[in-house]
């Protein structure tokens, strides 16, 4: 029987590209040569074997590669010359030397780029059988496994064939144009087939020598697989292949027990775990070496994951919906196909605490008595377990994790027994959301005002960046109108004194800004009034002068005083029309002619 998955299990697992930003495991497995190489690889991945013969003839040709050591270097531009050459459409060439010269002096004649096609197409096949000829010529092997046997047996047959041998023992590098002609009719026409087979070996070659490589490199182990009536699993030493630096983990199912309950506190290993444990399963069936030591399993028919279910859309179902339907999905797989591999993470996560409580202990409690397949199924509500522990069906293991200095710590090694740590909320705390939303709330508390038009009055301190920008314009903007005599003032517009800002906002755009500097007891001073020139003659001016002298009478002042100058007109007409009245110069703007002083009791 076909061993069967579906697009969920594929996208739990990470089996293949999804996004660029994200490795997958077929990268992991890739380390092939050629395009047709990888297209290779791909296929296999995808393509499940169907039975042991199959899938023990794969690993004995993978394991032989990977432990005699061999390995063959492909040229990707040769085999890209060698395809195209031989699947170009134009006729083949005549083996006799009259068309031989003919077709020579047209191309002389009215050079083309076929003829160069053709003729590097030849010469790249020749380079690319006499590689493969050396690779098969190593000394002290075995008999070879049966893909290696018969790939040898093409590669034999061209050899000694009769007519290759003037093509494959020719002396001299450069063909001459009888010897295009002929070696052109004897692989596009009388050989063809033989030709493509070799290709399509060498692919398959490129594939097994890249999964060997990656097994040598990364000590994947071959598995092994027995003939049992009880689903039988046996895993050493396993690892996540795209973690830097993986802990391994063993795990051995008795043939009485058919279900591993999973528990441990967030992020202590428990989905990647059973990710894992899911890749072995798969890879093992595809007769690919598997991110382990060792492994021992039984043959199964399918393997189904749940692992990142959604709600989904377009169907209409709610995410609570889509977890009970693929729970029932996969009971009627395992009831078409006997013996199945299943994984759950986390079951009915989507609804509320006691329900998924009591989904999670039904649904578990009803997998124990089907005897024919295996079941790893993870879990937080911990007192699930404790309702199933007396269980002899059940295997229970877990994830361990300490707090030290208030910080979790995990050693992701798996354990018997059930865990019972929670570190949820710490974790959350940890992140510091409380104090983000504090500041969220702070912030909020600061909007004094709101219009129908979107305009926003925010009270604020002289950190905020929005302020600091408007700053920067208004001083822009005096710099052009003082000249010389802006030195003078920026020195008594510093801002590190300053403790209460307020800034107005069109919707989220800051527009506008204004300040109080603390004067004298019971005076209070304005300073960096300011309003950007595309929302000027709308009121915000008065609007930012009427929330200053509001947070003063909050402050305790009775008095705000302020300092402009006669080359700002448009600023007098504002202070004047919101009642303030001159008086003379203060503090450092006594005698200083291009200043106006204004005050307004409050």
């Amino acid at each position: 029987m076909i061993f069967d998955t579906d697009r969920q299990t594929i996208s739990d697992l990470t089996i293949f590209p999804g996004n660029r930003e994200i490795k997958s495991v077929f990268d992991f497995y890739n380390r092939t040569q050629t395009a047709g190489g990888k297209d290779v690889l791909y296929s296999m991945m995808s393509t499940p074997l169907t039975g042991l013969t199959e899938i023990n003839s794969r690993l004995s040709s993978i394991k032989f590669i990977h432990d005699y050591k061999l390995f063959c270097e492909f040229e990707k531009k040769d085999l890209i010359a060698i395809e195209f050459y031989l699947n170009m459409d134009n006729t083949v060439l005549k083996d006799n030397i009259l068309d031989s010269l003919f077709t020579y002096l047209s191309d002389r004649v009215h050079p083309g780029n076929e003829y160069y096609q053709l003729s590097r197409g030849i010469t790249c096949l020749y380079k690319h059988i006499k590689k493969l000829i050396d690779f098969f010529e190593v000394d002290d092997l075995p008999e070879l496994p049966e893909f290696l046997a018969e790939f040898k047996s093409e590669v034999d047959r061209v050899n000694y064939h009769p007519d290759f041998k003037s093509y494959l023992h020719r002396t001299g590098k450069r063909k001459n144009f009888t010897q295009i002609n002929r070696f052109d009719h004897l692989i596009r026409k009388k050989e063809k087939a033989s030709i493509k087979k070799i290709i399509e070996l060498t692919y398959l070659l490129d594939g097994y020598i890249s999964l060997a490589s990656v097994a040598d490199e990364k000590e994947l182990g071959f598995p092994v697989f027995v003939d049992s009536i009880h689903p039988t699993i046996s895993i050493e030493g396993f690892f996540h292949p795209l973690l830097n630096d993986p802990v391994k983990n063993d795990i051995c199912f008795t043939k009485d027990q058919n279900l591993c309950f999973v528990s441990g506190a967030n992020m202590a290993g428990k989905s990647t775990f059973l990710k894992t444990i899911g890749l072995c399963v798969y890879f093992s069936h595809l007769g690919f070496p598997v991110p382990a030591r060792t492994m021992v399993t039984s043959l199964f028919n399918g393997l189904y994951t749940t692992i990142n279910i959604s709600d989904n859309i377009n169907k209409g179902y709610s995410h609570y919906y889509s977890e009970v339907k693929r729970v029932k999905d996969i009971a009627e797989y395992i009831k078409e196909k006997k013996r199945v591999f299943v994984i759950f993470d986390e079951l009915f996560r989507g609804t509320n605490v006691k329900d998924a409580f009591d989904a999670t202990l039904m649904i578990t409690r009803g997998f124990t008595g089907v005897n024919n397949s295996c079941f790893f199924i993870s879990t937080h509500i911990v007192e699930v377990a404790k309702e199933l522990e007396k269980s002899d069906k059940i295997s229970f293991k877990c994830f361990e994790s300490t707090l030290q200095d208030d910080q979790p710590v995990y050693n992701y090694k798996l354990k018997e027994g059930i865990s019972s740590e929670r570190l949820g909320l710490t974790i959350l705390k940890n992140e510091g959301i409380m104090e983000i939303i504090d500041e969220i709330t702070k912030n909020e508390k600061n909007v004094v005002h709101k219009n129908d038009t979107g305009m926003i009055t925010k009270r604020t301190d002289t950190e905020d960046r929005d302020f600091c920008e408007l700053v920067i314009e208004l001083d822009k903007d005096l710099n052009i109108r003082d000249g010389e005599e802006h030195v003078f003032y920026s020195q008594y517009n510093k801002t590190d004194k300053i403790k209460h800002v307020i800034v107005v906002y069109d919707h989220v755009l800051p527009v506008g800004c204004g300040a109080l500097k603390a004067y004298f007891n019971d005076t209070v001073e304005i300073k960096r009034m300011f309003v950007n020139i595309s929302h000027r003659n709308k009121g915000i001016a008065s609007e930012i002068l009427h929330a200053l002298e509001i947070w003063s009478k909050e402050l305790g002042y009775k008095k705000c005083i302020l300092e402009t100058g006669k080359k700002q007109p448009e600023a007098i007409r504002l202070y004047e029309k919101n009642q303030y009245v001159i008086i003379p110069n203060y503090g450092p703007y006594v005698n200083v002619e291009n200043s106006i002083c204004f005050e307004k009791e409050l």
